[in-house]
């Protein structure tokens, strides 16, 4: 196996682990954002924190393209004996092992946010999710790596072990269709909430806001002081197309507004 196929499998990993994360804790669960401890006075305003979290998925789709990319170059490590496990397994390790250095450097070492920011007990949250979503996956990915390397890695595929173009095609192609999908999962508000909170980066022409507003038919709640962050009124059934075509960046709903109340403020 080269050294494309085993990073890129790793990085595949790390990648996958990024949107778990984000996608659950930030905003399902919505337990914290990324910055949620720093104590600055600049990052405590929720525009900030929204901001900072679409960053961070930013950078978990350009680990996943590149990871992409270096398994699509190390394809030809495919023909050799159990490497699909292979890749198996250093996905597990990547994903187990990002969730390491995640508590251990980010919740520990720097202290820029917990699992559970509103828990008084927050090791135990952060021991829970690294036990769960670190050891688990990392000690997994282990077993099936020493279990696949026993053929030894050069050892010619067997008649049951050849490759199926076919099969590795359905393959790539579930895997392209799931980072898509989180994408897009990541891009909308949860169902059923008629009131979003929509953020609008600084300069965004108030002519195109009104136009986005028109388009989903919104009524305003509020307004930050600076005009990026908007709490908008929107029936269901238009959804929030309309506003990503006149230049919103994200939208969630106002019920992330309680997680965050006891350690963001708002600027009205």
């Amino acid at each position: 196996m080269g050294w494309r196929l085993r990073w890129g499998s790793v990085l595949l990993g790390v990648a996958l682990s990024g949107f778990f994360d984000g996608i659950l804790l930030h905003q399902v669960l919505r337990w914290h954002h990324l910055l949620s401890a720093v104590d600055d006075p600049r990052l405590r305003d929720i525009e900030r924190q929204v901001l900072a979290d679409g960053m961070f998925h930013v950078l978990m789709y350009l680990l996943a393209v590149l990871a992409l990319w270096m398994l699509w170059k190390g394809r030809d490590g495919f023909s050799a004996g159990g490497a699909s496990q292979r890749v198996g397994a250093l996905v597990l390790l990547g994903f187990g092992g990002w969730n390491f250095v995640d508590v251990a450097g980010f919740h520990w070492a720097i202290g820029i946010h917990r699992v559970r920011m509103d828990s008084p007990q927050p090791l135990l949250w952060d021991l829970l999710w690294l036990a769960a979503f670190g050891a688990i996956p990392f000690a997994l990915g282990l077993w099936l790596h020493r279990r696949s390397s026993r053929a030894g890695p050069g050892t010619s595929p067997g008649a049951g072990e050849r490759p199926d173009a076919a099969r590795n095609t359905v393959a790539w192609s579930v895997i392209a269709l799931t980072l898509a999908g989180a994408a897009y999962w990541n891009s909308r508000p949860p169902a059923g909430a008629p009131t979003l909170l929509v953020y609008y980066p600084a300069g965004t022409a108030g002519a195109t806001i009104a136009r986005g507003l028109d388009a989903a038919d919104a009524r305003v709640k509020w307004v930050n002081a600076s005009g990026t962050l908007w709490a908008l009124e929107v029936p269901q059934e238009r959804g929030s197309e309309a506003l990503y075509r006149h230049g919103a960046w994200y939208t969630s709903e106002s019920f992330s507004l309680a997680a965050c109340s006891s350690w963001s403020r708002l600027r009205l």
